[in-house]
């Protein structure tokens, strides 16, 4: 088995792990979570480097440690507004509801 450490430089703390490689596995994925939700203080577009550490359990070639991601934030805020300008109910009924739509752009 080749164990391979790997680091991504994301913000706001860095994430690591671990690969490990079975006899004759010739691939496997380094997996990141990503945020599934809009968040107002991220950049459009993000960037960082995973990179692979060094060990005497394998050879790297050509610098290829290294890799570049370029991330495109596409979950916008969306549009939040009222289903109806203006509501009316007869107080018996106890519970008013006011809707609220959102649509995602």
């Amino acid at each position: 088995m080749v164990v391979v450490p790997w680091v991504a430089y994301t913000k706001p703390e860095p994430l690591s792990g671990v690969m490990k490689f079975e006899d004759l596995q010739e691939f496997d994925e380094i997996r990141i979570p990503l945020h599934q939700a809009y968040v107002s203080d991220l950049p459009l577009i993000e960037e960082f480097e995973v990179e692979i550490k060094p060990s005497t359990q394998y050879d790297i070639e050509d610098d290829r440690n290294k890799c570049h991601v370029t991330l495109d934030n596409d979950l916008g805020p969306g549009i939040i507004e009222f289903d109806d300008p203006n509501v009316s109910q007869m107080q018996s009924k106890g519970n008013l509801l006011i809707r609220l739509n959102r649509s995602l752009i």
